[in-house]
């Protein structure tokens, strides 16, 4: 069918009163600006959101800012800028952080933070010498000789890794050499996670006087030790919660932190605890239950000393071999269990460091510090593998999945991130918790499964798959302090401000 030039077929006139067309139906091409009103809670929630972004931007900037490890050229340039030089308690590492906050807000300001409060005959004596340490790191990689027993640590952790990465690789291969393999390997996981979403508490138990600070479950899931901040370290059956061993005064201030032995049972170390003390001790719990009495802590196999303030945590590497604590000294530290000595003492971070992880296959550690800053560092070479920055707050909580590729962190900023060591940055951002997340945990077995612990008194669980919420326990009376699963994900165990621990699993 034919038209002449000009004509408009029937079918396709329009009258004065009818309505223009619109593309593809329903998108109105009227020009006329139309503003909605958000609701209050988008509103908030929008605010919200601006000012994470502004927090992170300032961070991001922040980091960017060289300042001087110097603390006379930090507190020149404190009085050059017309600011306290010192705040009272302040320490070095708070003092440089508050000079490079600063710095980072004259920067977001649109000022030159190299120059800013500095007269012309300043700029040499002050700012020319702000990179110090810093800059140089930036351009040239400088090494120092280790001692020979790091040498020889460093050859052991990495023999024992590539026999653990290859029998990973080797699992890893076979639900994906094929697109049916895939498919059942992701149903595997799905149906553990809904596994795990069934458990209650099947029972509790009062484990101390005042908070439970941390709890541990042993390889085989049969025991669990607990640590309370009146320094009580104390060995319980998982399954009656029955006392197996009370050691009221393991450590002379508050304890903050356990960890069993992979290779509890064999007759050496069982359990490594830490404290506000600046110790870590070293038990056997069979020899321990022998001579413990009702008042007094039985001796310890070892105490591990050098950390200059509180530790934090304490974490085996999957031999047992060797230990790795992080403290307040903003430091953290590897040991040699065998021997009884420090073999590393590492820095990176400018304020105290918290959480700390370690890679199922023992090659990598990971540390989280209070400078909202996370690291992946290599034990085989003794370089840092990934920098984990995204979060704004503390980073209190981190592990890593038994898959060798996904790390979790979770902090002060009520979020959890997960991060991929093979692409380098942060794969899921998690809005995890109402109030700080304490700690987390990875479920064996289950890719990315993951359980965390807030103190909003809640424990939470997410999917392994794509990361959803599948189910929030509730049941403590108040903030959640930490988690621990067993190996076999059977159950895994909380522990809380509440004086108690509780044990779920499936009813």
């Amino acid at each position: 069918m034919s038209h002449n030039k000009g004509h408009i077929p029937r079918h396709l006139a329009r009258g004065k009163d009818t309505p223009a067309p619109v593309k593809y139906g329903i998108i109105s091409m009227d020009t006329t600006p139309e503003t909605l009103a958000l609701s209050s809670s988008a509103a908030a929630a929008a605010a919200e959101h601006e000012k994470l972004v502004s927090q992170v931007d300032r961070l991001a900037r922040a980091r960017s800012v060289i300042v001087s490890t110097d603390d006379a050229r930090v507190r020149a340039r404190l009085r050059a800028l017309s600011l306290p030089m010192t705040l009272f308690g302040e320490g070095e590492a708070e003092r440089r952080e508050r000079l490079r906050s600063y710095l980072a807000d004259l920067e977001m300001e649109g000022i030159d933070s190299r120059t800013a409060g500095l007269s012309p005959g300043d700029n040499q004596d002050i700012a020319a010498d702000d990179g110090g340490v810093e800059a140089m790191d930036e351009t040239e990689l400088v090494y120092t000789e280790a001692d020979p027993a790091l040498v020889a640590a460093r050859h052991a952790i990495l023999a024992a890794s590539q026999a653990a990465a290859a029998a990973r690789r080797a699992r890893l291969a076979a639900t994906l050499g094929s697109r049916d393999a895939a498919t059942l390997e992701e149903d595997r996981i799905r149906s553990l996670g809904n596994a795990t979403a069934k458990h209650v508490y099947v029972s509790s138990q009062r484990a101390g006087r005042r908070t439970v600070a941390h709890c541990a479950l042993a390889p085989d899931g049969a025991r669990l030790a607990t640590c309370s901040w009146h320094g009580c370290v104390k060995v319980w059956d998982a399954a009656s919660c029955e006392l197996i061993l009370d050691m009221p005064t393991a450590h002379e201030e508050r304890a903050s932190g356990v960890a069993w032995s992979p290779a509890a049972g064999a007759g050496g170390v069982d359990l490594a605890s830490c404290a506000a003390d600046m110790t870590i001790k070293l038990w056997n719990v069979d020899a321990a239950a022998a001579v413990a009495t009702r008042d007094e802590a039985p001796p310890p196999r070892a105490v591990l000393t050098g950390h200059r303030d509180r530790v934090s945590r304490v974490a085996f590497t999957p031999t047992g071999d060797y230990l790795a604590s992080t403290s307040f000294d903003a430091t953290w530290r590897l040991w040699d269990v065998a021997s009884e000595t420090e073999l590393l003492l590492q820095d990176g971070h400018s304020r105290p460091v918290y959480a700390l992880g370690m890679h199922p296959d023992g090659s990598l550690v990971g540390t989280g510090g209070l400078d909202a800053l996370g690291r992946v560092w290599d034990l085989r070479t003794g370089r840092t593998a990934m920098v984990l920055q995204g979060h704004v707050h503390a980073i209190l909580a981190l592990d890593m999945a038994d898959n060798g590729y996904h790390v979790a962190t979770g902090g002060d900023d009520n979020s959890v991130i997960i991060w991929d060591l093979r692409k380098q940055h942060a794969v899921y951002i998690l809005p995890a918790h109402t109030k700080l997340v304490s700690d987390l945990a990875f479920i064996p077995g289950g890719s990315s499964t993951l359980v965390t612990a807030s103190y909003d008194a809640t424990l939470r669980l997410w999917s392994g798959t794509n990361m959803s919420l599948l189910r929030t326990y509730t049941g403590h009376s108040d903030k959640v302090t930490s988690v621990a699963v067993a190996a076999n994900a059977a159950k895994f165990v909380s522990s809380s401000f509440d004086r108690t621990f509780k044990v779920w699993a499936s009813p």
